[in-house]
């Protein structure tokens, strides 16, 4: 049962936990970032407080690299921030652009994959692994639909995407992740039931989009393998989340908070949740745990 996350007044026990907390990891989508992004500035501002503390932050979402790369220059995140990305399947070195932890769903299982989704009539994408060229990352996703006309709505990292119809799908890729787009409402109705396969897991961090992982991909073994890359223990790390998606990132970090509008399964392994939704609730969670560090500082 989770609690209350306290106030930066707190008595000192309650303050204790998070005054070791050393490195900081939010999901983005519904937490990071709230629908009018009102509150980033000041999350902008307050990410360097907590360096100065001694507490890295990171990020861990199922957006492509291109769909973060533009948030984190507002975030002040430093070059050598690791990102975990594609909901856990690859972990990257933002300065180096060199990938130090992956996992991929191989292209027989992709192909199964997209003949499910498309067999239910729905847009399906599909990211391949990204390449090394001339120092950048590369992504190159593409998408399949039945008859291989552009499905309705754009790719959600802002890709130009080049589309295949049934007939091609045999040229799907080893993928770091595969999308069942949901957007059409008008065929809402058809997703009663959810590909299974054990080369893959499926969650979902929202009613937009079914997202397909490698067998034994999620975000909590994303943020175990960032924290062995900055030498930071488990229990050094607190991670908070919206949805379905984070249960993993927040069983495996040392305090898991859910912020106020998360998922009720969520909720259900949380530590703690803050009082207030998004954004808001990670600016009170950033907050507490400079406010911990300070007072942890003063009587050391």
């Amino acid at each position: 049962m989770h609690n209350l996350l306290p106030q930066d007044s707190s008595s000192p026990d309650k303050l204790e936990p998070f005054s070791r907390v050393q490195l900081i990891v939010a999901d983005l989508d519904g937490t990071l970032l709230d629908p009018t992004r009102s509150v980033i500035d000041l999350i902008q501002s307050a990410i360097p407080r907590l360096r100065r503390r001694g507490v890295k932050f990171t990020i861990a979402t199922g957006r492509a690299f291109k769909g973060v790369s533009a948030i984190l220059p507002r975030l002040k995140l430093t070059a050598s921030t690791p990102l975990a990305l594609y909901n856990g399947s690859i972990c990257i070195d933002a300065a180096k652009r060199q990938v130090f932890y992956s996992l991929k769903i191989q292209a027989n299982v992709t192909k199964e994959v997209v003949a499910w989704g498309l067999s239910r009539g729905l847009p399906v994408l599909c990211y391949p692994e990204l390449a090394l060229r001339s120092g950048g990352l590369l992504e190159t996703p593409i998408g399949f639909t039945v008859d291989g006309i552009p499905a309705p709505h754009p790719e959600p990292n802002g890709y130009d995407i080049k589309w295949l119809s049934a007939s091609q799908v045999d040229s799907a890729p080893d993928c770091l992740a595969v999308l069942i787009d949901l957007r059409d409402r008008l065929t809402w109705n058809l997703i009663s039931e959810r590909f299974l396969h054990p080369g893959v897991t499926i969650t979902q961090s929202g009613s937009s989009f079914l997202e397909i992982r490698p067998h034994g991909c999620d975000k909590g073994m994303a943020i175990t393998a960032i924290a062995k890359q900055l030498r930071i223990p488990l229990s050094g790390v607190l991670a908070i989340g919206d949805n379905d998606n984070d249960i993993e990132m927040l069983e495996a970090a040392g305090i898991g908070v859910a912020v106020g509008n998360a998922s009720l399964n969520l909720q259900s392994v949380a530590s703690y949740s803050t009082s207030l939704p998004a954004a808001q609730g990670c600016l009170q969670v950033i907050r507490l745990v400079i406010a911990a560090r300070r007072y942890r500082a003063a009587f050391q």
